[in-house]
């Protein structure tokens, strides 16, 4: 055909014939051998393109993922649903709840109303994958959904969950076990490494064993009064405390007659049956405070309890008392010996301020020979004769050679022994006597 009548002489399919009588000659018609497509056609969703304008099924693409309806978009306003298996399980992805998981396909193959991507095990109709106690763990992973308490949270990390046993999920020294073996769980336990306490209170006083020091007596636990009674009523780590007022380590109830005195502690230190508080001289067993004579005083005062006539006191203020000075009535006659000549005014030197004159001692002749010089050296009462302690008298015979020469025998002046008279020997008796007694009591003072 000559360039003239032929629409597209470039193009030898074309010859601006109209084949297919649509009114649309081949230059302009897309199909020329079909009057089903050619400009002004009305699109329709057949995989061609029906109106010639170079764009197949468009509009049959809404939500632009490039799959139409009639391709199979199951869902054209979802571009994320396009009709495919993805998982290749046999179920599209508008009807799986997961097309990229096999195993869900949005069935519900155990029938309890819920399908499968929902349901936590779709083989089991008790379980839905619900969370009916509202502790944040469907039913597929709560041991209880009933018990929000009860749940597969291991929330303190020790590693066992409440629905494991975890009695306190909150605490992770604890976890519902039984460590010291006394049959109640650490979480009731307020010792788990000991098992004589369990955290009862047995004694019915309010307080558990781990915090009453003795739970089989209701009359002790924490905060009770202290008695004294060998007790720790309250708990303290101390007994008896405020029973001890004097520091001495014994308690009132313990027989500490007099708490006031640390030296006194109703001991009987003395063994002599009387305790401390009641014994004048707790170191001394032959006193205790008694007044055996009846005299008043007691016998760490008196110095004879046997003897109501002795008191213990000093009458005449010499020093000595009634029971060893020989006459308590004379300061001049007591157990001095101040002249050292080891007679006392009691043992009846006549004079203590003169060591040479003492009962027993020898009488002295005087400085001119007379037998006689007028001093009575042995305290006798007689001054030229000599009384002996074995009784015997003594007479010096005397003869003057001088001032100061008086010899005994083998001298100047020469002594004899005479058998003394009557007179003698009254004077030697009084003045034994005496001595003696006053010497006895001496060594009782002493």
């Amino acid at each position: 055909m000559i360039d003239c009548d032929d629409c597209d002489d470039g193009d030898a399919s074309l010859t601006g014939a109209d084949a297919d009588g649509d009114g649309y000659i081949d230059c302009d018609d897309c199909d020329d051998s079909t009057s089903l497509r050619s400009p002004g056609v009305p699109e329709v969703c057949d995989g061609i393109d029906n109106d010639c304008d170079l764009s197949v099924d468009e509009g049959y693409d809404a939500d632009g993922d490039g799959v139409t309806t009639c391709a199979g978009d199951c869902d054209d306003s979802d571009a994320s649903l396009t009709g495919a298996d993805a998982d290749g399980d046999g179920v599209i992805d508008c009807s799986d709840c997961d097309d990229s998981d096999a195993s869900l396909t949005g069935a519900d193959a155990d029938g309890d109303g819920v399908i499968d991507c929902n349901d936590c095990d779709d083989t089991n109709a008790a379980v839905t994958g619900v969370d009916v106690d509202g502790d944040g763990a469907i039913d597929c992973n709560d041991c209880d959904d009933s018990d929000a308490s009860l749940n597969l949270d291991d929330a303190d990390g020790d590693g066992v969950s409440t629905c494991e046993g975890d009695c306190d999920d909150a605490d992770p020294a604890v976890f519902g076990v039984d460590a010291d073996g006394d049959g109640v769980l650490d979480c009731d336990d307020c010792d788990d490494t000991d098992a004589s306490v369990t955290g009862v209170d047995a004694d019915g006083d309010g307080f558990v064993d781990c915090d009453d020091c003795d739970d089989t007596d209701p009359a002790v636990y924490p905060g009770a009064e202290e008695e004294c009674n060998g007790v720790d009523d309250n708990c303290d780590g101390t007994i008896d405390e405020g029973f001890d007022a004097d520091g001495d380590g014994v308690t009132t109830c313990e027989g500490d007659c007099d708490d006031a005195d640390p030296s006194l502690l109703g001991a009987d230190n003395d063994g002599d049956g009387v305790i401390d508080c009641d014994d004048c001289d707790d170191t001394d067993p032959s006193v205790t405070g008694a007044d055996a004579d009846g005299d008043g005083v007691i016998d760490c005062d008196d110095c004879d309890d046997t003897d109501p006539n002795y008191q213990g006191e000093d009458g005449d203020g010499d020093g000595y008392r009634d029971c060893v000075d020989c006459d308590d009535c004379d300061p001049a006659r007591n157990l001095d010996d101040a002249d050292g000549d080891g007679y006392s005014t009691c043992d009846g030197d006549c004079d203590d301020d003169d060591p040479s004159i003492h009962p027993y001692a020898m009488e002295q002749c005087a400085d001119d020979g007379d037998d006689i010089d007028g001093i009575d050296q042995d305290c006798n009462g007689v001054d030229n004769t000599t009384t002996q302690e074995d009784g015997a008298e003594v007479v010096p015979e005397c003869i003057a050679s001088g001032p100061g020469t008086e010899r005994y025998t083998g001298g100047a002046c020469r002594c004899s022994s005479t058998e003394s008279s009557s007179g003698g020997w009254a004077a030697l008796a009084f003045v034994g006597l005496v001595a003696g007694f006053a010497r006895r009591r001496r060594e009782d003072e002493e």
